[in-house]
């Protein structure tokens, strides 16, 4: 449980030490070299490799907590569709969130695409810039 902040728990410590091990360091020095030759080099190379990790990394731990605590499909599904009618309910307040929103959509995958790609459009659009 992620309660503690004097006791660092499992949830805070990928974020807190270094990737230094062999597989980490690989897994780096392909990420860096394929957008090295994409074309960029220097503070854009490492904002770029930093973009798409976080990304990746904030995406996937999210989407684990939520597999963790939603099992029964009919109970996510009832609750999504909860937590829309109230949203629904907000539009005055929030009106641009309660038009966009999709609570109740539950397909992980292709929104993790849409916005990898959204990323990877920008990183694009900065190559030779």
């Amino acid at each position: 449980m992620c309660t503690s902040s004097a006791s660092p728990s499992p949830c805070h410590r990928p974020s807190t030490r270094a990737l230094l091990g062999p597989h980490s360091l690989v897994r780096s020095e392909l990420v860096y070299s394929l957008l090295e030759r994409a074309g960029l080099e220097g503070s854009r190379l490492t904002a770029a490799v930093g973009a798409l990790t976080y990304y990746v990394q904030g995406y996937t731990a999210t989407e684990n907590v939520w597999r963790t605590s939603q099992r029964d499909p009919a109970a996510e599904a009832g609750m999504r569709r909860q937590a829309q009618e109230y949203l629904d309910r907000q539009s005055g307040q929030c009106p641009t969130l309660t038009r966009h929103a999709e609570l109740e959509n539950d397909d992980f995958d292709g929104a993790f695409q849409l916005g990898l790609d959204l990323i990877l459009d920008g990183i694009e659009a900065r190559i030779g810039a």
